[in-house]
């Protein structure tokens, strides 16, 4: 998935410590042997409840462990073979780990297991082609090469490592898009995971993010993360625990791709009911736009337009503000779009009730109102997917066009192109999510002209950490293109909005992207949700599967949709006044706009 422009941003990022390009292969004497699982697990889980959680010294020891098992884990050849169960290695190092009562104590363990899987040797086809200018992101290694954070040998041994390098990555390969594959990566059980298993989980989405997340830098104060979340990860009682911990953690990157989906735990948590209505955060206020369900009686009690000041009692800041932590998005606007989105987990609009009582202020009038809240099945999931049956385009007035992006396909061009060609402005409605190729088939008919609308950065397959911008313009300059030389007669030569909103996520927003370079044309709206690039899986232990956002995507001048969406060159936001009159202010604004 994929929003207005963020500061430019240097093309290099520098770091303290750098890997060379003298890469090297494997070729090691592997003398680590494997460990029994069962008796790891209990050890660890002995050492951890005899004191009723983590010491500072286990914490900081534990961190160590953690960031030297995901450096080595991407970075030593002999892994990069798959001749180790890594995962059993950290689970058979946790105990003796939990055991060393100080610092320097764990780092002589720590560089035992290091010299076990043996030194690199040469790699003769590792040489980097890629010149400074096409780098985007460099290693950063974060506190592992901090001065006095291990001992100088240790260390040393380490940054050799850096460059050695690898030839061929092992629990990672290059997807179709070109983002991070994580494979190789076991579930170990779909149950609630042993604590070994969840202090594991930590580890392997920290390293992701470490090495294969675009947006690093996005990612604050992630060498904090290990310390904070380490003690929520032990101490969790069962799965509800663990899985809103592991929440909480992906919340942290601040990316709308980030979240879990299709998970039974959650979906319990959140409720079995919901409520009766859509809602929308308009003016800084919870506010009803339409219905779930046709009812006159709903329809009756609560109108279009009503604030919502509380549920159950509860005020609606106070239940919001619950939930933020665990609700991803990039800013509150976006997250409020999750918690009331009703297709998804939506905790703030969904109940263990068949009834809820919801506070309303209408027209100044404070309002109670106990409605029957729908039971949350797959039907009415089913029923919440439809789309609404509307034409895919039309003439609107005046000459106006108008496409609903979301409803389109492929097949829907040529008609649509003979119909909307001679209208003097077009209206390309984002606010849902497009055809996937729609950037590049449309393109070729609104843009005269091929050029670049986007750059992408992807990760580097032997030097993990860093980001290359890559060549996929013809035109010389990494970049995508859209656009090409058509006859006069099938060009278009009206005027072009982009209508775009906070629904505008992922590849909604490289199409906008895509259609913000056609020259003239605007593009009006709301901020959209900043979750740019193709996704990535990222599979976590205890039947947990979230994503990130896998590409790093920024217009042609460096500037970023990551966080920030897409640039919007006529700001118009929904007010409460138009919800309850039935406007769609957006779209009205973008016939004005057309029609001067």
């Amino acid at each position: 998935m994929k929003r207005i422009a963020g500061a430019w941003l240097p093309l290099v990022f520098i770091v303290a410590v750098s890997c060379t390009s003298n890469k090297k292969q494997a070729n090691t004497r592997a003398v680590l042997t494997p460990y029994d699982t069962t008796r790891a697990f209990l050890e660890t889980e002995q050492l951890l409840s005899r004191q009723g959680g983590p010491t500072t010294t286990q914490v900081s020891n534990l961190e160590k462990l953690g960031i030297i098992w995901g450096f080595l884990k991407y970075h030593h050849p002999v892994l990069q073979e798959g001749k180790y169960d890594w995962d059993n290695q950290f689970f058979g190092m946790l105990p003796q780990i939990l055991q060393a009562d100080r610092p320097t104590a764990a780092d002589r363990i720590l560089e035992a297991w290091v010299d076990g899987l043996g030194p690199a040797a040469p790699c003769k086809n590792c040489t980097s082609t890629i010149s400074d200018s096409l780098i985007k992101l460099k290693p950063d290694y974060g506190k592992l090469f901090n001065p006095g954070y291990l001992p100088a040998s240790l260390a040393g041994k380490l940054k050799q490592l850096c460059k050695d390098g690898i030839a061929t990555p092992h629990y990672v390969r290059r997807g179709n898009a070109g983002s991070p594959e994580f494979v190789n990566e076991p579930d170990h059980g779909d149950g609630f995971p042993a604590v070994s298993v969840r202090i594991l989980a930590l580890f392997r989405y920290w390293n992701i993010i470490r090495y294969y997340y675009p947006y690093r830098y996005r990612a604050k104060n992630w060498d904090a993360v290990p310390a904070l979340f380490l003690p929520r990860f032990i101490a969790a009682k069962n799965q509800a625990d663990y899985t809103l911990a592991v929440l909480r953690l992906v919340t942290t990157l601040g990316d709308a791709h980030a979240g879990i989906y299709v998970n039974q735990t959650l979906d319990s948590l959140a409720g079995n009911y919901l409520l009766p209505i859509k809602c929308a955060y308009i003016e800084g206020k919870v506010v009803v736009y339409d219905y779930i369900t046709a009812g006159k009686k709903i329809r009756n009690t609560i109108l279009k337009g009503d604030i919502i000041t509380r549920i159950n009692d509860t005020p609606i800041d106070t239940a919001i503000n619950r939930l933020l932590d665990r609700t991803p998005g990039a800013s509150y606007a976006i997250q409020m779009s999750y918690l009331l989105y009703p297709r998804g987990l939506s905790p703030l609009i969904r109940t263990h009730q068949p009834f809820s009582t919801l506070t309303l202020l209408r027209n100044d009038r404070v309002i109670r109102q106990t409605v029957q809240t729908i039971r949350n099945d797959s039907s009415l999931q089913k029923a919440l997917s439809r789309k609404i049956i509307k034409p895919k385009y039309r003439v609107l007035f005046d000459s106006i066009g108008y496409l609903d992006a979301q409803q389109l396909q492929d097949s829907d061009f040529a008609a649509m192109r003979s119909k909307l060609n001679p209208t003097r402005g077009l209206i390309i409605d984002l606010r849902g999510y497009p055809p996937p190729y729609m950037y590049s088939l449309y393109g070729g008919w609104l843009k005269s002209a091929k050029t670049a609308f986007a750059r992408h950065s992807i990760w580097d397959l032997q030097e993990p950490g860093r980001f290359n911008f890559v060549y996929n313009y013809t035109g010389g300059q990494p970049g995508v293109a859209n656009g090409r030389n058509i006859p006069d007669t099938l060009k278009y030569n009206g005027k072009i909005i982009i209508l775009v909103n906070n629904f505008t996520i992922s590849r909604s927003e490289y199409t906008a992207m895509s259609f913000s370079s056609i020259p003239g044309a605007r593009v009006l709206g709301s901020p959209t949700a900043g979750a740019d690039g193709d996704v990535s899986r990222v599979p976590l232990p205890g039947a947990i599967e979230t994503y990130i956002s896998g590409i790093g995507i920024y217009y042609p001048d460096g500037s970023e949709t990551q966080g920030t969406g897409v640039k919007i060159d006529i700001p118009v936001y929904p007010s409460i006044e138009g919800i309850i009159k039935g406007k769609d202010e957006q779209l009205e604004k973008a016939i004005q706009v057309l029609q001067k």
